[in-house]
């Protein structure tokens, strides 16, 4: 029977274990810290809160002052690198991808023996290009921008006292007589593949996020432009009017002595169309007697839109069919709520309840079933698809004000800067144009 002090038999011998092994430990420390202060720099450069609350003190915004000294460096022209004409990677980020190379290779190395010390030639190699960097930016904080950025200042302390731990960890005395070499050539070598793919890991995401970033500031840049209220009143006042837009011959949503005349194209399972149809009806509410609504069909569906290259949305020929045999067999009222409950239901709209949803707003069900089956409700939403492709609709939602298309993005306040800018009473025909 084994002896209850004998060594188990998975342990390592003394004389196996790697030199030093605190020093590696150590190692890891700090370029942990490195790797979390260099995280929650990036965090700040791209507008985010850093998770270090001395950070987020000393670098985050402050109300009163605007940016810091620390945010003004981290969004200076200096603080990004381009690799092979990619877009700019903060340099926060490259210090992520240098300590988590040095923190593996501390973590599965650290100290070599003697025997093995040429192996340690590469990580003072890789941390002393981190120190002429770290020099190289604190020159630039001094002497170029002439500001200090606290949390820069910490990252390069730690680098600096990780590379007086490397100098500490060369093996400068003769190993033990029983010491085995360390590190062996494959694990030096798994250490040397794993911290690349984790550097080239930490630029690929860089990658990732700074073109996900620029793409989103320029969609907002869009959006501020299109959005403008002077340039969607340039934009519209610049479109040609469609005269067959302009008299509805059929009674309108809304206020029938309003000067103003939308003409709406949609498809009843058009997520961007029960949108579009939501704020007009909030303008509606908004401004009284100023508008009415002819609403029109333009389904993406071929069973009744055979130009289109394909179908979208099954089902919206039979909603749209639906909707007229609506105005057809009940009043204005009835047709517009049964508008809004095949918006309501528009994920169904492939296996329909029409008969459940025409009862639900007070339609008699014979009339409604005749209607629904009645050649004047299919030519209606053909003649509406004929009329969407000769004023150029291709897709929907597309809104006209007074013959004029409308852009795609409207909101309130573009909506406002319209009506502020149309007749005032209802003319004694068509209505005009808009200037």
């Amino acid at each position: 029977m084994r002896e209850m002090n004998e060594s188990p038999p998975f342990a390592l011998p003394a004389s196996c274990q790697p030199p030093r092994r605190w020093l590696g430990w150590l190692g890891v420390v700090l370029a942990l810290a490195g790797w979390w202060l260099s995280f929650d720099l990036a965090r700040l450069s791209s507008g985010s809160s850093a998770s270090i609350p001395w950070l987020q003190t000393h670098c985050g915004p402050r109300p009163d002052h605007g940016l810091t000294d620390c945010l003004s460096v981290l969004r200076s022209g200096e603080s990004g690198v381009s690799i092979l004409g990619s877009p700019r990677i903060p340099v926060a980020v490259l210090g992520m991808a240098y300590f988590g190379f040095v923190g593996l290779w501390y973590l599965f190395v650290g100290s070599p023996t003697r025997r093995r010390w040429a192996w340690h030639l590469f990580i003072l190699a890789v941390v002393g290009l981190g120190v002429l960097q770290s020099v190289f930016y604190m020159h630039l904080m001094k002497d170029v921008l002439h500001r200090w950025c606290p949390g820069c200042v910490a990252v390069h302390v730690v680098n600096l006292a990780l590379a007086l731990l490397t100098l500490v960890a060369v093996p400068w005395r003769r190993d033990p007589a029983d010491a085995l070499p360390h590190p062996t050539a494959r694990l030096a070598g798994a250490a040397l593949v794993g911290g690349a793919c984790l550097f080239l890991l930490h630029l690929a995401l860089a990658l990732f996020v700074t073109a996900n970033t620029t793409s989103r500031r320029m969609y907002q840049e869009y959006r501020a432009i299109v959005e403008d209220p002077a340039y969607v009143r340039w934009t519209v006042a610049r479109q040609p009017v469609h005269p067959e837009l302009l008299d509805p011959g059929r009674p309108c949503a809304g206020d029938p002595r309003a000067p103003n005349l939308v003409v709406v194209f949609s498809d009843f399972r058009c997520p961007a169309c029960r949108r579009a149809l939501a704020l007009l009806a909030d303008v509606i509410h908004d401004h009284p007697g100023a508008l009415r609504v002819d609403y029109r069909h333009y389904p993406l569906d071929r069973s009744c839109n055979p130009d289109l290259p394909r179908t979208m949305h099954t089902g919206s020929c039979r909603a749209a069919e639906a909707a007229e045999a609506a105005r057809l067999a009940g009043s204005l009222e009835q047709y517009e709520r049964l508008r809004a409950a095949l918006y309501e239901h528009q994920d169904e709209l492939e296996m329909p309840e029409f008969p459940r949803w025409a009862a639900a707003v007070g339609l008699d069900a014979t009339a409604f079933a005749r209607a629904m089956d009645s050649d004047r409700v299919r030519a209606q939403v053909k003649a509406d698809i004929a009329l969407a492709r000769r004023v150029g609709v291709e897709n929907v939602p597309v809104l006209f004000l007074n013959g004029r298309r409308l852009p795609p993005i409207m909101t309130a306040q573009t909506w406002e800067a319209l009506l502020a800018a149309q007749p005032a009473e209802a003319p004694a025909t068509a209505p005009a144009a808009a200037p």
